[in-house]
């Protein structure tokens, strides 16, 4: 039994220690990101981050489309567009990039909504 409880815990440790350095890395990214452009870029709605032993994530969530843009412009990558399926309702277009920095994962998005009246108008566009 012993055996088995210090392989567990060794095994603990190891992954609380790459948590930790995915953490640090994660810290460091996303602060610089916003450091070296926040100032000069629209506002965010929303920053994600996620720093486990698998993956390390910021997610940089713009209002709008032309506020995406302007953050993939200044970052260097190319924004792609994809839309929902569309409903009843309408359908949801989605703007993305995705890039790494430092061995981080690093995502640009925004979403707009077009509820059924303004679909046919937004699929021609």
């Amino acid at each position: 039994m012993a055996t088995e409880t210090t392989d567990s815990m060794t095994k603990v440790e190891q992954a609380l220690a790459r948590t930790d350095e995915a953490a640090a890395r994660l810290r460091a990214v996303a602060t610089r990101l916003v450091t070296e452009h926040g100032g000069t870029l629209p506002q965010l709605l929303a920053v994600r981050l996620e720093a486990s032993t698998n993956r390390t994530f910021v997610g940089l969530q713009a209002h709008t489309e032309a506020e995406s843009r302007q953050w993939a412009q200044a970052l260097g990558v190319t924004l792609e567009t994809s839309d929902s399926t569309p409903d009843e309702h309408g359908f949801y277009r989605h703007f993305s990039a995705e890039f790494s920095v430092d061995d981080v994962m690093v995502r640009i998005s925004s979403a707009e909504w077009f509820p059924a009246a303004r679909a046919a108008e937004a699929v021609s566009a």
